[in-house]
């Protein structure tokens, strides 16, 4: 009896340790309908190394080849938060081309915001473009278990103090970590996208 209800209180224990990982997980993720943590586990990966800025430039790449195929960059600002896991340490600095900045650690760089209304910038993946012309329903059609996550964000813009409402979509940067694509979506147009983490 005693070795029945030691283990009764061990499962318990481990039942309790699994709801309240599981719920811290799916506590860092914007969409009201993600209940189950097996709805994030099918949506679509999207890695950085094969998405590529303007057909040439992969969105994980180095500062050195950032400039050289863009040019000089518009500004360089310090930058120490943390966003996506693919290095250990905090980020150093942001590379600027207008609205655009690119994270950086030592010579890494990756996307950290990409705004689709600057004519002198796409993102292709092999089967994807993100552009100007990019639509909600173009993602939907190409990413349908991302968009089965779709939910609304609202955006402050910290140097006027407006805000603005998006619908979002994410896609996963890989299978094993909680690094993500966010994708912006303003009147059914793709305004910009973003790399973070599910936190």
């Amino acid at each position: 009896m005693k070795y029945l209800s030691l283990l009764i209180l061990l499962g318990g224990i481990h039942f309790a340790s699994a709801q309240m990982s599981s719920n811290r997980f799916i506590s860092k993720v914007y969409a009201k309908n993600r209940k189950d943590i097996r709805n994030w586990n099918n949506v679509e990966v999207v890695t950085p190394e094969t998405m590529l800025i303007n057909d040439k430039v992969p969105c994980l790449t180095t500062a050195a080849l950032l400039k050289a195929s863009f040019n000089k960059p518009d500004s360089i600002t310090d930058d120490h938060a943390e966003c996506c896991t693919y290095w250990e340490s905090d980020y150093e600095k942001d590379i600027w081309y207008g609205k655009n900045s690119f994270l950086t650690f030592q010579d890494s760089a990756i996307v950290k915001e990409m705004y689709f209304d600057d004519d002198r910038f796409f993102i292709k993946t092999p089967s994807f473009t993100f552009n100007k012309n990019t639509t909600y329903d173009d993602v939907c059609k190409a990413f349908p278990e991302a968009c089965k996550l779709a939910d609304e964000k609202t955006v402050k813009n910290i140097s006027n103090g407006t805000s603005t409402k998006y619908v979002i979509i994410d896609l996963r940067m890989n299978a094993i970590s909680d690094d993500i694509w966010t994708n912006y979506f303003k009147d059914n147009k793709l305004v910009y996208i973003s790399s973070g983490t599910l936190n």
